[in-house]
Formats: structure tokens, sequence, C-alpha cells
């Protein structure tokens, strides 16, 4: 039987799209050691977080506390991009008029 490879398209973009106050409550979040929270997780310049297999991510978004903004950069880069991941990378590019915030 022959395999299939699995590939998840993933938006690489800076840290500047998210609030201090997301950035912290991401890193909160990412700190959990339960499988509630298995989908986002944190590395050394920022996080990356696991949109596949999830519906209504956007409400998830909203019931960890993350800012409006946010859960509007996060959906509007599915709906164009169709993606699967999100990385925010502190050395990441900024995305033409999306807000950021230099913090």
């Amino acid at each position: 039987m022959r395999k299939t490879v699995e590939i998840k398209r993933c938006l690489v973009c800076s840290t500047a799209h998210m609030t201090i106050e997301d950035n912290a409550t991401l890193g909160l979040i990412a700190n959990c050691t339960t499988e509630k929270y298995n989908w986002i997780m944190e590395y050394e310049y920022g996080f990356v977080i696991d949109l596949w297999g999830y519906r209504y991510i956007v409400l998830r978004l909203k019931a960890l506390g993350l800012s409006k903004e946010f859960r509007k950069f996060v959906y509007s880069m599915i709906l164009k991009h169709d993606l699967n991941m999100i990385q925010f990378d502190a050395d990441g590019d900024t995305i033409d008029e999306m807000p950021t915030y230099y913090w």
C-alpha cells in the first residue's frame, strides 16, 4: 500500500501582527501541558498556531481571551490563503494593509 504525504499550508508572518497582550496570552496557553491546548506552540522566536481540523477557530481564540484584532487577522489570513497553520515569528515579514503593533 502506498503512503500519502500530508502537506499543510503555513503562513509565516511577523509577531508585530499581535498585541503585547496577545503575545502574553499565547505564552501562557502554549505552556499548558494539557492536550486541550496542544494546537498552540511556542518557540524561541514566536508561536505556531495549528488550525488543522478545528472548527470555529475564531470562537476558540475568543474563548482563550485573544483580542478581536488578532482574531480578525487570523480569520482574514485563513480566508485569503486557505491556511492550516500560522507561524508568528519575530523576524517574519509584516503583511501590507494589516494592522501592526510595535511593542
